[in-house]
């Protein structure tokens, strides 16, 4: 992907709030099983495929950072849905990825940022 791609989402995250509404350790309104490892919200004032606001996962690093994009195929709303990740560090982007396959059981495609800025 090319540079520009990743700097026009490094400026959406700068000039958006993010509001998390599943903070890490609370549980998917939908199914009470599955426990957020990392905070989840969302960029206030964007828009996804869905018409939804852009879906985060924020790591411990500098949350205004943008790491990776993983993209999920939702079988059961036959939807595909980007999630941005910011701020991840160390093992992090793979715990969120592992979180989406395993725990959600969602087919992902993740998409690092090339420069390995996070």
């Amino acid at each position: 992907m090319s540079d520009r791609f990743w700097a026009e989402l490094q400026t959406l995250v700068a000039t958006h709030d993010v509001v998390i509404d599943r903070p890490a350790g609370s549980r998917h309104p939908d199914f009470a099983e599955t426990v957020y490892r990392h905070d989840y919200g969302e960029l206030v004032g964007s828009s996804a495929n869905d018409g939804e606001p852009i879906d985060v996962f924020l790591g411990s690093g500098d949350r205004a950072s943008v790491c990776a994009l993983v993209v999920i195929f939702d079988p059961v709303k036959s939807q595909i849905e980007p999630k941005l990740v910011l701020g991840a560090v160390g093992g992090e982007l793979d715990e969120i990825v592992h979180f989406l396959e395993t725990d959600m059981h969602l087919p992902v495609l993740r998409i690092d940022r090339p420069d390995g800025s996070c």
